[in-house]
């Protein structure tokens, strides 16, 4: 008895292991990797138009931003496309006026994905404000 089990044993080993593949490289899930999500332009000047581009890098499988939305009517994002594949590269460039702010500011640009498992992505922009 105890032969006929190890028997039964060993062969459905034998055989549910050619039903795996051996070379096959586990499935990574698509995302984002930004270089950074933060940024701060220190101190400048009320009026001053700043710039600052955040870079990515899309690892895994495709990429489709759906939205950016940015918090306020003084700070714009521009993004070159909304389709990216694994490996490609691509950035968001925001841009913020300063004209009627004064002091430390905080803006936030919300990137949204069509793929719900992505979630949502915060970058953020840090001012120090000061008069003429």
């Amino acid at each position: 008895m105890m032969k006929k089990v190890i028997s039964i044993f060993l062969l459905s080993a034998f055989i549910l292991s050619g039903c795996i593949p051996q070379n096959s490289k586990p499935v990574q899930p698509s995302q984002l990797v930004f270089k950074h999500v933060w940024f701060d332009f220190g101190k400048v000047t009320v009026g001053d138009q700043l710039t600052h581009t955040f870079e990515f890098t899309v690892e895994g499988g495709p990429v489709k931003i759906t939205n950016i939305f940015a918090g306020c009517g003084c700070t714009t994002a521009k993004l070159e496309k909304h389709e990216y594949v694994a490996g490609e590269t691509g950035e968001i460039i925001a841009r913020v006026d300063t004209s009627d702010f004064a002091g430390l500011i905080y803006k936030e640009i919300t990137v949204s994905f069509e793929s719900s498992e992505l979630g949502k992505v915060d970058l953020a922009l840090v001012a120090n404000v000061s008069k003429k």
